[in-house]
This record gives structure tokens, sequence and C-alpha cells, in this order.
């Protein structure tokens, strides 16, 4: 078998193989749980086999970086944008220096039904609609040939994204651009968006009023504070982690991909230029540089990567650092599944979010109890 219904499971959701099939004869489909999955009309499949070449997990994920990464805990000069930032605001300096070029800007965001989807965007305004953290996995669709587009046009583009997303990219181009640089996050896995979509619903009932947007890493009780911030329509809303049914199951690993339990990219054979994240543990390394406002972590993986980074210090306070002392679990090993997330989504196919969702938090209360 030479198509890439080979994978099943093991599917990371990258969308590659969709872009580069030539007939068209994949398209995404979510399973129950909401994740995305190929799905080949094997009437229009002509066994080219070229889905099998682009698929990280079926070729196994190797990236020629450089000898050796760096790493730097950065914070941005404004202590406005790093209030609007997960972080430290590293994404914000990276889009500005390419938008300051008339370049495009690739990354994560609600549309109008609030729906995650990866979205192309050339001015900041629309720009500051991507900033902050997800958690759930967004909607590719066929943003890949744009990507392909803009380069073939010389754009200077910037990618940013999951480390699948970024994998799955760089496949698809099956070519170095001078002009893309291309940054994952430091990933702990994703949910599905239905999953994220079925709770805002859930929020929606209980409050009365539409959801217009929300902030996953809300810094109004501080960076460390795990708490988010719901946009409804005449009002919004802090929570904290221990209050929303989402993040818990998030925090809790029940909730991740499948495909999240076996990453291929927990590790530095990173497929960015750039990894960004929030530099955890920051205030016992560097104990003048922690504040309340968040730090990022980044990691310079090649030389085109370490190029634009320079660029952007004039923007920035950082001081470099090393591995052992920035060391993060999706640096290092994959997240193990919690036998509980069984239960959980066969609970979620069979009796929907809102039930799911208090039995699993049950048990979570109870085996802490």
């Amino acid at each position: 078998m030479h198509t890439i219904s080979r994978v099943q499971e093991h599917c990371l959701g990258c969308t590659a193989c969709a872009h580069i099939c030539p007939t068209s004869s994949i398209c995404m489909k979510q399973d129950r749980k909401g994740f995305a999955y190929p799905h080949i009309d094997e009437d229009q499949c002509i066994d080219c086999g070229l889905c099998t070449t682009v698929c990280p997990y079926l070729q196994g994920y190797h990236h020629a970086k450089a000898s050796s990464v760096t790493f730097f805990g950065v914070k941005h000069k404004q202590d406005s944008i790093r209030m609007q930032s997960s972080s430290g605001g590293a994404f914000t300096a990276l889009s500005d220096y390419f938008l300051e070029q008339d370049g495009v800007v690739y990354g994560c965001g609600y549309d109008k039904l609030m729906h995650l989807v990866h979205q192309r965007v050339t001015t900041k305004e629309q720009r500051d609609h991507l900033r902050g953290s997800k958690y759930a996995q967004s909607n590719v669709d066929s943003l890949f040939f744009a990507v392909q587009d803009d380069l073939i046009q010389n754009r200077q583009v910037l990618f940013v994204g999951t480390p699948c997303q970024v994998a799955g990219l760089q496949n698809f181009l099956q070519k170095e651009y001078a002009s893309l640089l291309l940054v994952d996050l430091i990933c702990y896995g994703v949910a599905s968006d239905q999953l994220l979509f079925d709770y805002f619903k859930l929020l929606e009932e209980k409050k009365g009023q539409k959801i217009l947007d929300c902030s996953f890493r809300d810094k109004s009780r501080g960076w460390e504070k795990m708490t988010m911030r719901i946009q409804y329509e005449n009002e919004s809303e802090v929570l904290d982690a221990s209050d929303s049914s989402f993040y818990t199951l998030f925090l809790k690993r029940l909730s991740l991909r499948p495909s999240c339990y076996e990453c291929l990219f927990s590790n530095l054979d990173r497929p960015g230029d750039l990894t960004i994240g929030d530099f955890w543990g920051v205030e016992q390394v560097f104990a003048n540089m922690y504040d309340q406002e968040g730090v990022s972590l980044v990691l310079v993986n090649s030389q085109k990567g370490n190029k634009v980074f320079q660029k952007l210090l004039p923007s920035l306070f950082y001081c470099e650092t090393s591995y052992d002392k920035c060391l993060q679990q999706p640096l290092s090993c994959t997240t193990a599944a919690p036998k509980e997330s069984v239960v959980f989504w066969e609970t979620y196919e069979k009796k929907g979010y809102a039930f799911a969702a208090q039995q699993a938090l049950s048990k979570i209360q109870e085996f802490h109890s």
C-alpha cells in the first residue's frame, strides 16, 4: 500500500499529504474526537506515493540543523507588548521585523465563529489577533499553497506553528527558500478544535452571550498564573485554569491528539529555524530578568534563524543560556498518555463535552482529595 492510509492513528494532522496530492484525492476529515485525518478518494487516487514522501511520521523526521543550538532568554523592551503576549513577546518582535519589510506572517488565530485557523496577515493590526497560546490544533486548510505562492513571488515569509505543522510545510515545499523563516513552538500537545469549540458553546449557554475572543494566558494575575480571559459581547471574565474544564483537561494531558503521546519533535531536532516558548525557571537562572510580565525562551537552530535573531536584538532584553538551564519536557521527552484519556474520549463520543468533562474532573478531584 503506497498511500497515506498507512499512517492511521499516528497521523500528525499536518496536511502535507493533502497539499501534495496531484489529483486532489486526499481531504482532511474530522473523526468523532474532532481531530482531522486524511481520507482518500480511491477512484481518483493514481497511487503515485507522493503523500507518503511528505509525511513526517512515515518518513521519520530528520532536520539538517546547525552543528549546535543556542539558547536565549528574551523579553521585549515594551512592557505593553509583553502583557499582550503569552510570554516575553518574541513572536511580536519577529512578526514586526517581517511586516516592516512588507513581508507576510502566518500564524494561528480565531475566526468569526471562534474556530482555530491558520491565517495569512500583512498588517500589525491583523497580527495582533494571532498573539497568545491556543492549546488546540488549528485548521491549516489550503494555506500551504498560499505560502508557496508568496515565496515564488519573493515575499519575505514568517510561518509560526506547532512543530508538526512546520515539518509538514517544510516537507510539502520540498526545497529551501531564503525568504522563508520557519518558527516552531515549544508544544505540550494539542486538543482538538472541536473540543475547544464545544467548551466555548457551553460557556455561551451559561452566560447567555456570544464569545468574541479568548486568551489562555491572561497576565492580569501574573505570568506564572495559568489563567484565561473570556471576552463576551458585553463583559469579560478571568478564570483560573482550575475553574476551566477545558484548561484542566489540557493541563492533565487528557485531551491531546493521539500522535502527541509519541511526538517526533520532543527533542532538539527542531523543524524550525527558531523555536519559541515560555522560559520556565528563568528566575533560577537570571534573577534580574525575571518578572511577572513574562520571559520567552528562544532556540536558534539554523544560520538563517541566527541571522534574523540578530536583527531583533535592538528591540529585546536578552541573555544567552544553555540547555541544562532551560530544560523543558517537550525539549527532551514525549508526554505520557494518561490511562484516563481513553475513558474521557469514549465518554465524549457517546455523551458529549459537558458530561465527559464533568466526569473526568470529578475523578481528578476524587484522586486529589
